[in-house]
Formats: structure tokens, sequence, C-alpha cells
């Protein structure tokens, strides 16, 4: 009779065998430890042998990064299909982001107070560099001059004259050298504001297809 080989303390794959199985049948047995905690008996030949390497969850593990990767390519062939659509149909995006923003006002505000909330080192820093750049870009203007501009435009946004929120936009944009000053402010809603970001207006307009 030949004799017992001992694994206890070995390690086969993902396993450690901690133990001969006190549950012995034909074939010798061993209690063994996998890396992901669980236990499992397994018969010594297969972890000799290089048959068994695992409790299972090695082929789960493969299994599910198989599908990450299906999912992650799934994703980035939707993400290509809605570029190309954006693409070919530019006026029907913007005119879709625009409806969805008037729309979904209340909830995108909470979004944004949400994630400034979150991330508030960030939200502050980029304040700071917002309030040095105006500060170093004109004279200012005054809460009673800017109440002066929204009246002028009859309290609507200057660029499509939606009523409502009204935020305050430099036409020439001041990271493009423009002034915060009253002569280069004008009211605009939310959505047009956020669209224009730092584009020269005649960019803008462009873009927009009204030139």
């Amino acid at each position: 009779m030949p004799t017992l080989r001992d694994l206890t303390g070995q390690r086969f794959g993902d396993l450690t065998v901690l133990r001969r199985s006190v549950r012995q049948r034909a074939r010798t047995r061993w209690d063994c430890l996998c890396v992901c905690g669980s236990e499992k008996s397994i018969v010594g030949e297969e972890l000799t042998n290089g048959k068994t390497r695992s409790c299972g969850c090695l082929r789960r593990r493969k299994a599910e990064a198989e599908a990450s990767w299906r999912d992650a390519a799934r994703a980035e062939r939707k993400r290509q299909a809605m570029r190309a659509r954006r693409q070919a149909n530019p006026e029907k995006e913007k005119s879709y982001a625009r409806e969805y923003t008037s729309n979904n006002r209340t909830r995108i505000n909470a979004r944004t107070r949400a994630w400034c909330a979150e991330n508030r080192a960030h939200y502050l820093a980029s304040k700071r560099t917002a309030a040095a750049r105006r500060r170093n870009a004109g004279c200012g203007v005054s809460s009673q001059e800017w109440a002066a501009i929204r009246e002028r435009f009859g309290a609507r946004c200057a660029y499509c004259l939606a009523t409502g929120e009204l935020q305050m936009d430099h036409v020439e944009p001041i990271s493009r050298g423009g002034r915060h000053e009253i002569n280069n402010v004008v009211p605009a809603c939310p959505s047009c504001n956020a669209s224009k970001k730092d584009k020269t207006l005649l960019r803008w307009t462009i873009d927009r297809g009204h030139a």
C-alpha cells in the first residue's frame, strides 16, 4: 500500500490545504481554504494534478469578468450610437436637452446641490477661482446694476427670451479676456448660460445653427 502524501499547508491554485478531511470516501479528501474564504473538501488527486484550483469561485469570477467585459462593450457601443445620433441631429438633440432641463429644473437643482455638498472643497475652490477672475476683470457689477440689467431686458433671457430664473452671463467670456462690467453682462436662462459656457457669442451662435 503506497504511503499517503501529507498535503497539509500546501497551496494549490487558490486553495490552501488545512487538514485531512474527517469524512473519507473511496479516495482521500482534504479540507481546503479558498482565497474567497470558503472551505471545501477536495479529492487529493484533483489537487495534485491541477484539476481543481478553487472552491468554484474561480469559474464564477471568470464568468463575472466576461459579463463585465460584455457590459462594457455594450455600453461603449451605446455611447458611440448616441454620439453618432447627436452629430447627425444636433438641433434635435439640443432641443431635447433644453426641454429636459426646463421640465426637470427641480431635480437638476437638487442633484447640483447634493454634488456641491459632497464635493465642497472642489466647489469652494471653483467659486474662489471665479471670484478672483471677476475681481481681475473689471470694476464689477453691483446688485442694483444687475437689477437694472434684468429690467432693461424685460426680465427675459437675452438669448431665447425665456422668463423665470435668470443668471449673469458675460457676452465676451472672462476666460477669453472679457470684462466683468455692466456693458459685458446680460441676463441668461440656465439653459442658455450652460450651453454658451466660455464660448464667444459668434462661436455659440454658429454651433446652435443660428448664424
